[in-house]
């Protein structure tokens, strides 16, 4: 397919998911479009990786937060879509930072406990993408612990939500971070050292 028509199936495909009012079919949607860069046709870089910084960021408004499965299944997806952007458009140092940012970000977002290794999918992409160590150091930046403290003097219904959102937030980064360290044991991608600050500021934040 040459660059003008798979410019044009592209815009079709977005066409497409943009009018699905279902967002388990925008979800899936995201599977067809990674077997489309799968398949080698679909050969329009920018526009891809734009779609899917901007589709990554908007997930909130696909009516997918009054159900949890819905969201990890878009975070699964999007994390499989990112794999096959590692797979046939890493040309380029730092070329996919934005794709890796989004999906970190959407990561951090889940709003529930994950269960079907989405880290794991996560790890592989920050590890893959030909990040430079500056870039992959700026995220890794992101999954430092914080303090999570409970507000005794203030503990009405929605400080307890906060306080479990916060948990289950710094257990999304903690899970991240463990995925990535023992993963870059078998894939040797970045420094060994690059990882010890963190795991030791998580550790000190579980057992002190």
């Amino acid at each position: 397919m040459n660059e003008d028509k798979a410019a044009r199936a592209f815009e079709v495909f977005v066409a497409w998911f943009d009018a699905q009012e279902e967002p388990l079919a925008q979800s899936y949607g995201l599977l067809i479009l990674g077997g489309l860069i799968d398949s080698g046709q679909l050969k329009v870089r920018a526009q891809i990786l734009a779609f899917f910084v901007e589709r990554a960021g908007l997930v909130s408004d696909y009516s997918v937060l009054d159900d949890d499965n819905r969201f990890l299944h878009f975070l699964s997806h999007f994390a499989y879509l990112a794999g096959s952007c590692v797979e046939h458009l890493n040309d380029k140092i730092d070329g996919l930072n934005g794709v890796v940012s989004a999906l970190v970000e959407l990561y951090l977002r889940a709003p529930t406990a994950l269960w079907c290794g989405e880290e794991m999918l996560v790890a592989r992409t920050m590890l893959e993408a030909n990040l430079s160590e500056t870039a992959f150091a700026a995220l890794l930046a992101r999954l430092n612990p914080e303090v999570v403290m409970q507000d005794a003097d203030n503990w009405d219904d929605a400080a307890m939500m906060r306080w479990q959102d916060a948990v289950v937030h710094e257990n999304h980064k903690r899970q991240l971070v463990m995925a990535l360290h023992g993963m870059n044991v078998k894939l040797a991608r970045k420094p060994a050292e690059m990882f010890a600050p963190i795991i030791g500021a998580h550790y000190a934040g579980m057992f002190g």
